[in-house]
């Protein structure tokens, strides 16, 4: 049975043969469909428009890949956690120091030291002692550092607080923020350019205006994040302890300018109790001078001596 299908077979395909080679064989079926038929393309120009099609069909598969592309980078990226976080540290440092004044300079020694600087600094001198108050800056990375070194600077740390706040987030947020504003100035900028009326410019113009001061908000607050995550604030305050006596306790100059200023407020009272006086004397001189007249003829009447 199997070699009579495998006979079959082997006949059939020989009949197909002959009759596919027939038709090139003869020259008459072969002229007319060559007549009909329009001239056949060359390879070459097969070959070009091949290619042109090819080129075509990737330049309009670029932007698909490119775009699939960073879509599954930018996936990747989303997913990917940040290892650079960043973070404002704050620190307020309460330290007893024997010399407040030498102490502040000595913290600008140190903040100098690990490549900080002295933002601010203020002494004051009261009832309890004298106090600095000075606030440095020193980069996040060397701030442990740096307060082991200012904590050496007195005697005893009354207070220590520290606190701290990721604001990677944020930081993120307003860079993606300035961007999409970025490309939206871009797209104003290409369509004012292709705007024919006024009104057409100057409306576009207001909204690049907009979209431009929208830029620069966002920009400064994105420095001020980085500057605050990359330098860390020490807020410091160096006390005199109480128990500490005072410099220059008996000044004799000083004692005489209380002196006078006691004399002078002495005699201001004086002058003004003597001013009151002479204001209100009319009040009281008069009826006093009436009185003492009549006292005095009644007196001499009294002791004149009676004539027999």
């Amino acid at each position: 049975m199997r070699l009579r299908l495998v006979s079959v077979l082997i006949g059939l395909s020989l009949v197909l043969g002959a009759c596919a080679s027939a038709p090139m064989g003869g020259g008459g079926t072969s002229g007319g469909f060559a007549s009909q038929a329009p001239a056949a393309m060359p390879l070459d120009g097969i070959a070009s428009d091949t290619a042109n099609r090819a080129s075509e069909a990737a330049g309009r598969a670029a932007p698909q890949a490119n775009s699939a592309k960073s879509g599954s980078s930018a996936s990747t990226e989303a997913a990917a956690p940040r290892l650079d976080r960043m973070i404002v540290a704050n620190v307020n440092l309460a330290i007893n120091v024997e010399d407040a004044i030498a102490a502040s300079r000595m913290a600008e020694v140190i903040a100098e030291r690990y490549g900080g600087f002295v933002s601010g600094s203020s002494v004051r001198s009261g009832e309890k002692g004298r106090e600095a108050t000075v606030t440095v800056r020193v980069p996040y990375p060397r701030l442990s550092e740096a307060l082991t070194d200012l904590r050496a600077v007195g005697q005893k740390v009354t207070e220590e607080t520290r606190s701290t706040q990721d604001v990677t987030e944020e930081f993120t947020d307003t860079e993606s923020n300035i961007r999409n504003l970025q490309a939206t100035e871009v797209q104003l900028i290409a369509l004012m350019q292709k705007a024919s009326r006024i009104e057409d410019v100057m409306s576009v113009q207001r909204e690049i205006t907009n979209i431009r001061g929208q830029i620069e908000r966002l920009e400064g607050r994105r420095r001020v994040l980085e500057n605050k995550s990359d330098l860390a604030t020490i807020a410091l305050r160096f006390a005199e302890p109480l128990g500490q006596a005072p410099r220059d306790a008996w000044n004799a100059l000083e004692i005489a300018e209380h002196a006078l200023a006691a004399l002078a407020r002495i005699g201001m009272g004086l002058a003004t109790f003597l001013i009151w006086v002479a204001v209100f004397s009319p009040l009281f001189v008069i009826p006093a001078a009436l009185a003492w007249w009549l006292i005095r003829n009644r007196w001499t009447r009294t002791a004149a001596p009676q004539t027999p």
